[in-house]
């Protein structure tokens, strides 16, 4: 006799309706912190685009996305492996690079001589694992990291 799955309208089991209220008193929690933090949706998304193109103003898109990519290539810390799994060539910056969101990724060029970029990084809730400050080198139109410098935490 086969098993009735999910999909034929089996109901969720006790753990899968606490697992599932779980996550969502989560982001609901997120989303009121947030707010409460930086303001309403619309604001933030104004903060961190305007936050996005001043970098942008400063250093050049292409600068910033190659840091990006570089900073994607670093396995030891938790953000910037999620950074691996974005799209940095396509994705809009204020969509990768949001400081006024709850566990939204901070970045910062520290300081720039010749060729070497001193960049901060962090994201999630600011706990070990989730920052560091790298030296990247540019080398014509591409970024590597030379050093990881420490940890950052926010």
């Amino acid at each position: 006799m086969p098993q009735e799955t999910e999909e034929e309208g089996e109901p969720p089991t006790p753990k899968q309706e606490a697992t599932g209220s779980a996550v969502d008193a989560f982001w609901q929690w997120r989303e009121a912190e947030s707010t409460r933090l930086f303001g309403p949706p619309a604001m933030r998304k104004r903060k961190n685009k305007r936050h996005t193109a001043r970098l942008v103003a400063r250093y050049s898109e292409p600068v910033i996305r190659g840091l990006l990519v570089a900073l994607s290539r670093v396995d030891e810390l938790i953000c910037t492996q999620c950074l691996s799994e974005m799209d940095l060539a396509a994705a809009p910056l204020w969509e990768i690079i949001q400081p006024f969101e709850l566990g939204g990724y901070t970045f910062r060029i520290e300081s720039v001589q010749d060729t070497d970029y001193v960049v901060d990084i962090a994201a999630g809730s600011g706990t070990e694992g989730d920052g560091g400050r790298f030296l990247i080198a540019r080398h014509g139109e591409t970024f590597t990291v030379k050093e990881i410098l420490g940890q950052v935490v926010y």
